[in-house]
């Protein structure tokens, strides 16, 4: 499902921003996509699984690493833990056939199971397709929120007033420190044509306000918290790679 998100993600903002197509039969530029999404929440933890999809620089194939990431509430700390990495390509000691059956390796021998760490923080499950308020808190009848990212903040507005708010600059930064994280942390390097590693294709994106995007508002109840989480998903794309992260946004003083 996030290998399709990715797929999507990345053909639809191209065709969109820059209205450009690579030719079906062209070697794909090396690219690492990086998507969340929601998997938990505890008194003092957002918990969300993050996984990074690596074409390797190829049409048929991929590397693929999920991590679990428990997100600090009050200060934004993220702790890492892995949970999958596996490869897939065509068998072509098999055959010349890319449709071939595919090759895959699995856990990693230091993952864990991300329902006990969940469990261990004494968290519970997101399910997911939410809406923007889960915490049937809001009225029925009231409008939904609009979300803003410019240069000067990322906000969740309800009816023209900033409820959680964050400086775009902090949230750009927090997004590069992640990204970073994972290519020191979790992130193999397969053989590949370019000279370009795992850690230069994550940690060296040009990430700012006209790459990027904000949408996907959700506010989520805890009953050890008084008020709703909330978070929003920021999505960029820089050097044909998507960054989808979810980030917290604390309440409007």
């Amino acid at each position: 499902m996030l290998d399709r998100m990715a797929r999507l993600a990345r053909a639809s903002m191209v065709a969109a921003v820059w209205g450009v197509s690579s030719p079906v039969g062209a070697t794909p530029p090396d690219a690492i996509d990086v998507i969340d999404t929601l998997f938990g929440l505890s008194a003092e933890h957002l918990f969300v699984m993050r996984t990074a999809i690596d074409n390797m620089g190829l049409h048929a194939g991929r590397d693929a690493t999920s991590v679990l990431v428990a997100v600090e509430l009050a200060t934004g700390t993220e702790t890492v833990w892995p949970v999958y990495r596996g490869a897939s390509r065509p068998d072509y000691e098999a055959t010349d056939d890319v449709s071939a059956p595919w090759l895959a390796v699995g856990l990693p021998d230091d993952g864990v199971n991300p329902y006990a760490v969940l469990a261990t923080f004494g968290g519970e499950t997101i399910l997911p397709g939410f809406d923007w308020d889960t915490t049937g808190l809001f009225p029925s009848d009231m409008p939904g929120p609009t979300v803003v990212l410019d240069t000067h903040h990322v906000a969740v507005m309800f009816e023209g007033e900033a409820r959680n708010a964050a400086p775009t600059t902090n949230v750009i930064a927090a997004m590069s420190a992640s990204l970073r994280d994972l290519a020191q942390l979790v992130v193999r390097d397969p053989v590949r044509a370019c000279a370009a590693t795992a850690a230069d294709l994550l940690s060296g994106r040009d990430l700012h306000t006209e790459v990027c995007t904000a949408s996907e508002p959700v506010a989520l109840v805890s009953l050890q918290w008084d008020w709703p989480v909330q978070t929003v998903r920021i999505t960029c794309l820089s050097d044909a790679q998507v960054t989808s992260l979810i980030v917290v946004l604390p309440r409007v003083p």
